[in-house]
């Protein structure tokens, strides 16, 4: 079998993980994101096979840490699409010096006068 290391990047999973409380947590729905399955089918795993798991492996969020659970994912989903939106902007800029622009004209009359 092969080591769950080797099959996903820490990366992803630093980036899926949250802190709650004073403890580091990962949504249902990101978990199962994770190894490529549908959330529906982890939870019915883990109910199922309970006693393969830590205790403390799984619980149910108050309806207010999961609503900062959220927000927080929201908000790092929109920086990181920030950040792509100005890199794009910067990569679409002509250089210095150069006689034509990058990027995509939405005039194609543009086109035909070069």
């Amino acid at each position: 079998m092969t080591p769950v290391s080797t099959l996903i990047a820490p990366e992803s999973i630093s980036r899926q993980t949250l802190l709650i409380q004073g403890h580091k947590v990962m949504l249902d729905a990101d978990f199962a994101y994770l190894y490529g399955v549908p959330t529906k089918a982890l939870n019915q795993d883990v109910r199922w096979n309970l006693e393969s798991f830590p205790s403390d492996f799984m619980y149910q969020l108050t309806a207010e840490e999961k609503q900062e659970a959220l927000e927080r994912k929201i908000s790092s989903h929109g920086q990181a699409i920030t950040g792509l939106i100005d890199v794009m902007r910067q990569l679409m800029q002509a250089p210095a010096g150069s006689l034509c622009p990058i990027g995509f004209m939405t005039d194609i009359s543009k086109l035909r006068s070069k």
